[in-house]
């Protein structure tokens, strides 16, 4: 019998120390973030992340609806969630959007750790709006040396821990995903469509280590992988093509 309750508690130890630990969630409605497609929601959803951030970390989730921002920076230990049916709409105006290194973007983060970008919603750069936008304020000399070139919609700098997952990226200004000096990159089975620029590229990384690209299908005019600027070390690539079917390697 004493064997048996010891067995027992044994059991019960080993299956908590493997059983996953769900990260808490935090519904983006609870900070005041609206679903309109109109409201510009930059600041609320900043608060958002900072608040999840400091509190030991979480989703910050997004359900059925069209929210607008621009900027977003993301925090340690903080995922944003992007339910089905939810689409993060990026805002047109330049005036919108913060600069990390010279790189604007609609998420961006600067050596924050255990981050991520997940769900089957959608990220859409409204590329064409936005450049154009860009292109008027400039042609006017309204935007500052530094602050004149189009946002792509993720950018990460000197990050640890980072993981894009499932979710549907569109229709960047820009370069779409751009990884600089991070380690422990994890991108599965995202889907790009992203053809405005000629020049645009899918996923982008410099001087990073242990990056994986796993089951993603990129579509745009330039390479779906790109390398520049200091060589990335352990890029993997597994079960990911382009429209054409070919398999997506690394170039430069």
């Amino acid at each position: 019998m004493i064997k048996t309750k010891f067995l027992a508690l044994a059991l019960l130890l080993i299956g908590t120390a493997v059983s996953p630990v769900s990260a808490k969630e935090y519904k983006a409605a609870l900070f005041g973030v609206k679903s309109d497609g109109t409201t510009n929601n930059t600041r609320s959803i900043q608060k958002a992340v900072d608040f999840i951030s400091e509190n030991g970390g979480g989703e910050l989730a997004f359900y059925v609806g069209r929210y607008l921002t621009g900027t977003i920076h993301l925090k340690s230990n903080v995922t944003i969630v992007m339910k089905e049916g939810a689409a993060l709409m990026a805002s047109t105006s330049p005036y919108d959007y913060d600069y990390v290194n010279g790189t604007a973007a609609l998420i961006v983060a600067d050596t924050a750790k255990n981050i991520g970008i997940t769900g089957k919603g959608l990220i859409d750069g409204q590329g064409t709006l936005v450049t154009g936008h860009y292109n008027t304020q400039a042609a006017q000399g309204n935007l500052a040396a530094g602050k004149n070139t189009v946002p792509a919609l993720i950018y990460m700098n000197g990050c640890t821990g980072v993981t894009v997952e499932g979710i549907l990226l569109n229709n960047s200004a820009e370069d779409v995903a751009i990884f600089n000096n991070c380690t422990d990159v994890t991108v599965t089975g995202i889907t790009v469509d992203s053809k405005l620029n000629p020049a645009t590229a899918g996923v982008v990384l410099e001087g990073c280590t242990n990056v994986k690209l796993n089951e993603s299908f990129i579509d745009v005019p330039a390479a779906a992988l790109q390398t520049k600027g200091a060589a990335s070390k352990g890029v993997s690539v597994t079960n990911s093509i382009t429209p054409n079917g070919k398999k997506i390697s690394p170039r430069k």
